[in-house]
């Protein structure tokens, strides 16, 4: 069946118009009048106040308030229409007119019936042509935005669990769209208990029906707010889901309509399958090649369940106040207060009183009365500390330790041993960060030897981890600090400079390419050669040939 074609009439003479309006439906079902209007500018306002489109605009030249050619101008710059043009003069200066302004036809009255039909059927075929394009042109932007999607997932999926990276395999993060990106880790709670007394199969396809149903939401959710994303699989009962949102959305609002979209995720999970999901989420960040530390960060933070259980939000950083869920905090809660006290003076290297303040969180720990109670004390003292040396950039095994704190709690045979075991503990937490300082002070500049220690190790491989091991920041922070005291990111930074060195050995040297190449840091030699290109315009054979000759 075919559609509609939607018609306006714009002509101040009511005999003329009722006649146009006949002509028009007399040409098949197909044709409808959907509006009649006696002047451009009242055809104008209204099309515009109430965003009616259409296919075909016919109107008059000659007329009170705004002409039709006039009408024609300023409606191209809203909607995409044919157009025929009535007048009463044969006059080759509005023949002119009305071509520059894209007519497709241009009648003199009195109207030929015959000669009116015929020309309609040519701009309905020219209409029906034109809607067979775009349709044709729309599933060709589909399929190559899913292709381009697949690739990006593929890349995605492929960098994602390497480790130590080099800076010059990043690369492929120019592939991704500009803008501010979200990591969320989503994690099915209990999935082994609750799949012991399931048919084989039966847990794989539940895995599958959570991934649709993340899927849909996705598709459903983001794409209306035009709003890019990646869902991939992580171990066999969590996925890692990517959103990019376009640079004029504000942080603020990122963070609560990502927060927002995941609690109406968890709740459709709960709804339509036996299982809760918990979900750990990243802070904003722009630059992908932090991609593999933010997923350090999450892995961490979904330890938490350990303390406040599943079915929650946890988002890094490891701030209690950033766990949503409504699950009620236990009889410790008001130890969060101490805590966070102790963590202040720590983070101030103030170990003398740091000291004082674990005193007395054991003194408030020892009136507690029940196990839960005590747990939840000692949970909130493991969150804080883990995110105070994540901070420092201290590089320790983020997914054992949260589990090494919280099994004090299940060792120790009384309060007394576990007060010595965490007293313990926290004297090695105090050794770290002294290490720490000590290293912090004899670097007054910390851009400075990074760029010292990059530039030294250019043959090395380079991640951002190891920048930031060398001036003791978090790899995250020192990200986000480098890009605002230089203004560059530490990829493009470090493939800079290694571009830079290798045009300097290219025409001050005999090295072969070869060796350059791996001089700067790249294995690769012809990626090395594309990236060289990229910065000077030509493969280094090309330039070195060229400058030998200057």
């Amino acid at each position: 069946m075919k559609r509609k074609i939607k018609t306006i009439i714009v002509e101040d003479e009511n005999r003329i118009r009722r006649g146009i309006e006949r002509l028009v439906t007399s040409c098949g079902d197909e044709w409808e009048v959907i509006g009649s209007y006696t002047n451009g500018r009242e055809a104008l306002e209204t099309i515009s106040s109430l965003n009616i489109a259409f296919d075909l605009l016919i109107t008059d030249i000659k007329m009170p308030l705004m002409d039709g050619l006039t009408l024609i101008k300023e409606m191209k710059k809203l909607l995409s229409f044919e157009s025929i043009v009535i007048s009463g003069f044969e006059d080759f200066h509005y023949l002119q007119a009305a071509l520059r302004e894209g007519v497709t036809d241009y009648l003199i009255k009195p109207i030929d019936r015959e000669e009116y039909r015929k020309r309609l059927k040519v701009i309905q075929k020219k209409i029906e042509s034109n809607d067979k394009q775009r349709l044709q042109l729309g599933e060709i932007k589909e399929n190559t935005e899913k292709l381009i999607h697949a690739e990006q997932l593929y890349k995605l999926n492929n960098a994602f669990w390497q480790k130590d990276t080099d800076l010059s395999m990043l690369d492929w993060v120019r592939d991704f769209p500009g803008g501010d990106y979200i990591l969320s880790y989503l994690n099915i709670d209990h999935f082994l208990t609750k799949t012991r007394g399931f048919e084989k199969g039966e847990g794989d396809t539940w895995i599958f029906a959570v991934e649709n149903i993340t899927n849909e939401w996705a598709e459903q959710i983001f794409k209306e707010e035009n709003i890019k994303h990646w869902l991939w699989r992580g171990n066999h009962s969590s996925f890692w889901f990517l959103v990019n949102h376009p640079l004029e959305k504000t942080k603020d609002n990122l963070a609560v309509l990502n927060h927002q979209c995941i609690k109406e995720l968890q709740t459709k999970i709960s709804l339509y399958t036996p299982f809760t999901m918990s979900v750990a989420m990243s802070t904003i960040f722009d630059d992908l090649s932090l991609l593999q530390s933010k997923r350090d960060e999450l892995i961490s933070a979904i330890q938490l369940r350990l303390i406040y259980g599943g079915n929650q939000i946890y988002q890094f950083p490891l701030m209690t106040s950033r766990v949503s869920g409504k699950r009620e905090k236990p009889e410790g809660k008001h130890l969060e207060f101490t805590v966070n006290k102790y963590i202040k003076t720590l983070t101030g290297y103030n170990f003398s009183e740091a000291r004082k303040h674990l005193g007395v969180f054991f003194e408030e720990l020892k009136k507690l009365e029940t196990p839960e109670a005590i747990n939840y004390g000692i949970g909130q003292l493991a969150v804080q500390i883990t995110h105070l040396l994540m901070i420092k950039g201290y590089n320790f095994q983020k997914d054992s330790w949260m589990k090494q704190i919280m099994d004090l709690t299940q060792k120790a045979a009384d309060l007394k041993e576990l007060e010595y075991e965490v007293t313990n503990w926290m004297n090695e937490v105090m050794g770290i960060l002294s290490i720490i300082q000590k290293k912090q002070n004899e670097q007054s500049n910390q851009i400075d030897a990074a760029k010292s220690w990059i530039n030294k190790n250019l043959d090395q491989s380079i991640t951002i981890e190891k920048i930031a091991k060398q001036v003791y920041m978090n790899s995250t922070y020192f990200s986000e600090y480098f890009k605002n005291q230089t203004g560059e990111t530490v990829l493009d930074y470090v493939t800079r400079v290694r571009i830079e060195k290798a045009e300097e050995l290219l025409v001050t040297t005999n090295f072969k390419i070869y060796d350059i190449s791996h001089m700067v840091g790249y294995n690769d030699t012809k990626y090395f050669s594309k990236l060289f290109k990229k910065y000077y315009g030509e493969v280094p054979s090309k330039y070195k040939s060229s400058n030998l000759h200057l």
